[in-house]
């Protein structure tokens, strides 16, 4: 073989590497990704975590990889979905109590189903200690889902990882809606909804609930075709209208952060909580 056949084949060859590795992003935040948070803002994120497996079982069980994103983020508070807990596939880990120590916050679990010799459910970390905790069991056809409420001084979260089967979300979105009336302070809603914004619970969510995720894609976490995670707010008093220019105006800065450390992107914003209380 003459050497420009030879260098030919060759470039054929890497082009295929060549296009993958553009796709591919890092485990870590990029050094240009700007964390800077406001000295007034309150950091909400939130994260599906995929069991600290990394995108497609890249790296193995490495909880550290979930822990090292959620501690550059700074979370005040956290909505964290896909969590194992004290099962077999994660080494009898309990994955939200080590994250949790890990990012030194405070740490919540809501079980969904039993799972590997233990649990698998959603989680929430948050910087201050919580009032109350409690969990609400979601339908889901190919498996129970579970909503976490996290109730905190001054503001609750609610955090849920939705079924994948549409009239399952549908009675999920109801059954949310009906738990605002619990709280008289403003509610919080983040998750992976497994679906995007044109499917029927963002209708029944449009009537109670502002979206104040930024409108990016945020999975798959390498090449992001779908919007998946919301971050989105609610004011049970209805001081504060749903999509009241209020909501909007508190949002200082949002993002969708590019990592592979898990099959989602993390979703994060500023939130001005101080504007939020002023129209209270």
């Amino acid at each position: 073989m003459n050497k420009p056949t030879f260098f030919f084949l060759a470039t054929l060859l890497l082009l295929p590497i060549t296009f993958l590795s553009a796709q591919i992003v890092s485990t870590e935040i990029p050094e240009n990704f700007d964390l800077l948070k406001s000295p007034r803002a309150l950091r909400i994120l939130t994260y599906n975590i995929r069991a600290c497996r990394g995108l497609n079982d890249l790296f193995g069980l490495n909880p550290a990889l979930s822990g090292n994103i959620i501690s550059a983020l700074t979370p005040d508070i956290a909505g964290i979905q896909e969590v194992d807990r004290n099962n077999n596939r994660s080494q009898g880990e309990d994955q939200i109590l080590l994250l949790g120590k890990m990012t030194k916050l405070y740490s919540y679990y809501g079980k969904a189903i039993d799972f590997s010799g233990g649990e698998y459910g959603v989680g929430a970390l948050t910087a201050e200690d919580a009032i109350s905790v409690r969990t609400v069991s979601l339908p889901g056809k190919e498996e129970p889902r579970v909503l976490i409420e996290v109730e905190l001084e001054e503001i609750v979260l609610f955090n849920t990882h939705l079924s994948l089967t549409s009239s399952s979300r549908i009675e999920s979105a109801a059954i949310i809606n009906d738990e605002i009336a619990q709280y008289n302070k403003p509610i919080l809603l983040t998750g992976d909804m497994n679906v995007s914004g044109e499917d029927e619970i963002f209708q029944l969510f449009g009537d109670r609930w502002t979206v104040l995720s930024p409108d990016e894609m945020s999975f798959p976490a390498d090449v992001p075709r779908e919007r998946l995670d919301y971050i989105m707010i609610t004011d049970p008093t209805n001081k504060i209208p749903v999509n009241s220019p209020i909501w909007i105006e508190s949002v200082l800065k949002s993002g969708v952060v590019p990592t592979i450390a898990s099959d989602h992107r993390p979703v994060y914003i500023d939130l001005d909580f101080e504007h939020i209380k002023s129209a209270l």
